[in-house]
């Protein structure tokens, strides 16, 4: 199976249940929504990242070419089990039905879906080993950009170099902030329009020179995800921004995500005692497969 969206599984599956909980937890998660997940069988996906392309020569009559492949580096990332039970007690569904359990994995589905946000930037198996690396882990050098060395205010400056460092056309890349940072941006192009018209100077900006910006808000817990608390030097209320290109159907194109092949399980486990059991659960994770497809912003202030 090449990799899919979610919502393009959930259109596929004859499983009611399935299909409610995957539409229910892409509808609450950005990043469930944008990318392409490619079904893994196992905890593990092994590929190969080209990081050099084979030579090019010219070459004389009857002459030939140096054979070359380049430099392919083997690689392997690793799922995470991300999941809840829900528990309903027995005297609450004899009253109200079953619609109350179903309400309930509801409930749980929502906080998955914004707790996978979460992990996609803030992953780091070094903090917990059962976690999977998030954006934060895997940026570094030119697909970093600092805002100033003890923090500083966003320019367009800025954006327009985040976006010139991840590869591809703007209108095939998502800017990832949040809602502060985005009135910023909006803030910044109407500085810039000077007024020009109502166009300019009306309403938040939902694109920026063709990237479509998506909004990053609280993980479940009602904290937020991009919050000002980030430590940039002698400063520890800063944010960042990224710019992300999502891969398509292909197996292995710049950012992609990573599912049991199950994608999201339902287990209804049943009555326990006084109280019915549901297990929500999936084997999750991300793979960014080119050296340029993300590019994060750090050290944002809120000026």
């Amino acid at each position: 199976m090449p990799a899919i969206s979610l919502l393009d599984y959930a259109n596929q599956t004859n499983d009611p249940m399935r299909r409610g909980l995957v539409q229910k937890i892409t509808n609450e998660s950005i990043f469930l929504r944008m990318l392409r997940f490619i079904p893994v069988d196992g905890f593990t996906y092994s590929y190969g990242r080209q990081d050099t392309l084979g030579g090019i020569a010219f070459r004389a009559i009857n002459g030939s070419y140096t054979p070359d492949t380049g430099v392919i580096n083997p690689l392997i990332e690793s799922l995470a089990i991300m999941g809840g039970e829900v528990r309903t007690d027995r005297q609450i569904v004899n009253k109200q039905g079953d619609i109350v359990r179903a309400n309930s994995i509801g409930a749980k589905i929502k906080k998955a879906g914004l707790y996978y946000d979460k992990y996609v930037i803030k992953g780091d198996p070094a903090n917990d080993p059962l976690q999977f690396y998030g954006l934060n882990g895997r940026l570094t050098g030119n697909q970093v950009i600092t805002a100033g060395a003890n923090g500083a205010a966003l320019t367009l400056d800025m954006l327009d170099r985040a976006l010139d460092a991840v590869v591809g056309s703007n209108s095939q890349k998502k800017i990832v902030c949040s809602k502060a940072v985005r009135r910023k941006i909006s803030s910044l192009l109407k500085a810039t329009a000077g007024g020009a018209s109502m166009m300019d100077a009306a309403g938040q900006v939902s694109m920026y020179d063709g990237a479509a910006i998506e909004l990053l808000d609280e993980d479940g817990d009602e904290s937020a995800i991009l919050d000002f608390n980030e430590t940039q030097g002698s400063s520890d209320v800063t944010t960042s921004l990224y710019v992300v290109r999502p891969g398509s159907d292909s197996d292995g194109e710049y950012v992609q995500g990573l599912i049991g092949s199950k994608m999201i399980e339902h287990v209804e486990v049943g009555l326990l005692g006084t109280y019915y059991s549901d297990l929500v659960e999936a084997n999750i994770g991300l793979a960014v497969f080119h050296p340029r497809a993300a590019c994060r912003i750090k050290g944002i202030t809120n000026a």
